[in-house]
């Protein structure tokens, strides 16, 4: 297991360093995110483009939610376009 750990971080690494180039160029910007109390500042969150959720992926419990957080703009792409326009909400 621990082997095929240390294999699976070859595909983390560059989605990590992928995701961190578009943060730097300022592309991965989403905004502020609502501060839940008065006295707690706002936090600018970073998020937008995200290559892969590799904690989520190594700690999930199904195989189907590793499609979920795996190549996450693809995910998102996918449901945005595919999905819903294929089967309607309801």
């Amino acid at each position: 297991m621990l082997a095929g750990l240390g294999q699976r971080f070859f595909y983390y690494s560059p989605f990590t360093a992928t995701t961190g180039a578009i943060v730097a160029s300022g592309f991965g910007y989403n905004g502020m995110k609502k501060a839940e109390s008065k006295e707690a500042e706002e936090d600018h969150t970073w998020d937008k483009v995200v290559g892969v959720y590799w904690m989520e992926c190594e700690t999930v419990v199904s195989p189907i939610e590793i499609f979920r957080y795996w190549n996450y703009q693809v995910h998102v792409w996918m449901k945005q376009y595919v999905a819903l326009r294929l089967a309607p909400p309801g």
